[in-house]
């Protein structure tokens, strides 16, 4: 969650009058005739906010309203997660059960991994969605339960050994909700609306199995492309990691269920829970729900995003507060919207407790400002240990960031060695210059994020060097292929879908944008004979099949 970047124009006092958002220096933001968002916020049982601001729908100028049902994106994990402990209770299932006792259809590397597993993303389970990113499946392709179980089934190992690790993904709810049919003999839709959205009157709740099913209310989502708005709705056919729909209204129902449970009081205290390691160690994601804080406040939380929708759901279980937003179009920012909201009514458990401006940054970055030598030391190229690369630049006075892959964005100067990017509220930190007159690393240090990197001093391949990586590269678990090539002087990454230039982080090895992140190259002696790629993926390895 970001923290308030600025005061509120005006004082609201905890009478729970509804503000405005046109008056309001983050809600005013919305364009009434554009894509807009729906907010709610609820203390002790009652709603004391409820607005939606911007269009449900561009062509026919429909109106956001408190019923205009939202793709929830990752929001609807939560959701997943209840219905398998609600049929735990009924003795339907064990948390400790085998995945394969279920899905059959997973391979041997999966044998060991258990229900509890998937619920705490510590199963080592690839995720589907970085899977088809690196083998180049389009964006606007769908994912049928079929072809998922295909991909699952191709798999020969995971990204780590099941209950040794931590990493979020959406195969381990995808695979739940298939639990979820199998043992219920139900839909995940079905099951859920049965056991929670029906006792709780969240009637036109769907998790949508079938994305050509049309949904009563339904907000478009929306991205902007080339200076205009265009439509961009989820077409998966998976649900449980996302897909779920719903709306401010039926959200402020189930957040009062946080604090007068009329279902689930026990499953949800489960599932706000931290995970478990296998050697005892917890994460910091509980089943569906995250362990959070806000200005010293405990929070339970979860946000989503996928394609033209954004969604924050927040709890504050001490204070007895909620807040939610939910957007229809793909740059919006409800964290920051939650955190008004929060910031507005909880302003009596905030008094005297600013909110820290710098995100985690380091308290003693030097308050001069550099000179050019200064920001010469700077310019480099710099990796983070998971293999993700960042290349500073000057132009002028200023610097300029780049992730590997990505495009350039400039750099607000606060200080002699630290740095802003404004729109992320990611502060950078630089080493001082050593003594060949560089900087040796930075850390970057966001409300959400905290990075050291290491500055890459390697020399340039040689021609030779770069086409001996050049080549087709197959992956069979993937069942598809990619091409290395070297071009104006450094390898290029091409797959079907997308292109990416590699930086070179360490001998045979280099930096590419997600979902690829390491890209490690094997040798047989002199010959180069595959990669194993760790990014959002892990351990997935691609066998050279032929040279240019």
């Amino acid at each position: 969650m970001l923290p308030a970047k600025a005061v509120l124009a005006i004082v609201l006092t905890l009478s729970f009058v509804t503000p405005s958002f046109a008056g309001d220096p983050v809600f005013g933001a919305v364009d009434a005739n554009a894509p807009g968002c729906a907010a709610g916020a609820m203390r002790g049982g009652k709603i004391v906010f409820s607005g939606a601001y911007g269009l449900a729908d561009l062509k026919h100028k429909t109106k956001l309203t408190g019923v205009s049902l939202f793709n929830m994106a990752s929001v609807s994990k939560q959701f997943t997660a209840l219905t398998v402990l609600q049929l735990e209770q009924e003795g339907l299932l064990k948390l400790s059960d085998p995945v394969r006792k279920y899905v059959p259809e997973l391979g041997a590397f999966a044998a060991d991994i258990t229900l509890y597993q998937l619920l705490t993303h510590t199963s080592g389970i690839r995720d589907y969605i970085a899977m088809g990113e690196i083998a180049g499946a389009s964006p606007e392709s769908s994912m049928t339960e079929d072809a998922f179980l295909a991909i699952m089934a191709r798999q020969t190992a995971g990204d780590f050994l099941p209950g040794t690790s931590f990493v979020y993904g959406n195969s381990d709810y995808v695979l739940l909700s298939l639990v979820v049919k199998r043992v219920s003999g139900r839909t995940l839709n079905t099951a859920a609306h049965q056991r929670i959205f029906a006792p709780l009157g969240m009637n036109h709740s769907i998790f949508r199995h079938d994305h050509h099913a049309a949904i009563p209310d339904m907000a478009t989502g929306y991205a902007m492309k080339d200076g205009a708005w265009q439509a961009t709705n989820d077409g998966q056919d998976v649900v449980g990691g996302s897909g779920l729909y719903s709306s401010i209204d039926e959200m402020l129902s189930w957040a009062k269920n946080f604090h007068q449970p009329v279902i689930g009081a026990k499953a949800l205290a489960t599932m706000q829970a931290r995970g478990v390691l296998s050697n005892g160690q917890q994460t910091g994601y509980g089943m569906g729900l995250a362990p959070m804080a806000y200005r010293g406040l405990k929070v339970i939380a979860h946000n989503g995003s996928v394609k033209g929708y954004r969604s924050s759901f927040q709890v504050f279980p001490d204070q007895d507060f909620a807040a939610i937003v939910l957007c229809n179009f793909g740059s919006a920012n409800p964290e920051q919207m939650v955190s008004r909201l929060a910031d507005i009514y909880l302003a009596d458990r905030f008094a005297g407790a600013a909110a820290s401006p710098s995100g985690g940054v380091p308290q003693s970055v030097s308050k001069s400002m550099p000179n050019s030598a200064l920001l010469d030391a700077y310019v480099g190229d710099y990796v983070r240990d998971n293999g993700y690369g960042i290349s500073i630049t000057r132009k002028d006075d200023q610097l300029v960031s780049r992730a590997t892959g990505l495009a350039e964005f400039p750099l607000t100067t606060i200080a002699k060695d630290s740095f802003l990017f404004d729109a992320t509220a990611t502060h950078y930190i630089f080493a001082a210059p050593g003594a060949d007159g560089h900087a040796a690393g930075l850390e970057t240090a966001s409300p959400s994020r905290h990075s050291v990197l290491t500055r890459i001093a390697l020399p340039p391949l040689t021609a030779q060097e770069l086409d001996d990586y050049a080549g087709r590269y197959v992956s069979a678990e993937l069942g598809a292929g990619l091409d290395i090539v070297a071009q104006d002087g450094a390898l290029v990454l091409h797959a079907p879908t997308q292109e990416q230039r590699l930086l070179r982080i360490a001998p045979d090895a280099f930096s590419a944008d997600y979902p690829f992140g390491s890209v490690r190259f094997a040798r047989d002696g002199a010959h180069i004979t595959g990669f194993v790629v760790n990014g959002a993926v892990k351990n997935l390895h691609f066998d050279k099949a032929s040279a240019p």
